[in-house]
């Protein structure tokens, strides 16, 4: 979700959805309030069979712009627990797993840099 600190999973089965919120966050009557007051959490997601990675912005909602970055990505399990949470030094706005090397790929469009992180690697930490 962009607005709220929560993963939302479907189950495409069942035809059920279900929302894992980070606890302490705010819920959804954050709605009631100005959107000046908004946070901007989560910019695009990817999975496997183990894990979903959600890029995580974090930040004031008027404060971004079209090329303000992520320097991280959350890292849940299947069952919504945040299992992770990985920085790294180059900025991101687009993230993308490769299932087959177990790599997730960002995209930084001002710089027109993609940057490679290694999954296995970064999940033993």
């Amino acid at each position: 979700m962009r607005y709220l600190n929560q993963l939302n999973i479907i189950d495409l089965d069942r035809g059920k959805t279900t929302g894992y919120r980070i606890e302490g966050t705010p819920d959804f009557s954050m709605f009631n309030h100005v959107p000046e007051d908004y946070k901007y959490y989560y910019h695009g997601a990817q999975c496997d069979d183990k894990y979903v990675y959600a890029l995580y912005f974090g930040k004031p909602y008027n404060t971004l712009g079209p090329n303000v970055p992520s320097h991280m990505v959350h890292v849940f399990d299947w069952g919504g627990n945040l299992v992770k949470k990985l920085e790294f030094e180059h900025p991101a706005q687009e993230i993308w797993l490769d299932r087959e090397t177990n790599r997730l790929y960002t995209y930084f469009e001002p710089e027109e840099a993609f940057f490679r992180i290694d999954l296995n690697d970064v999940m033993k930490r």
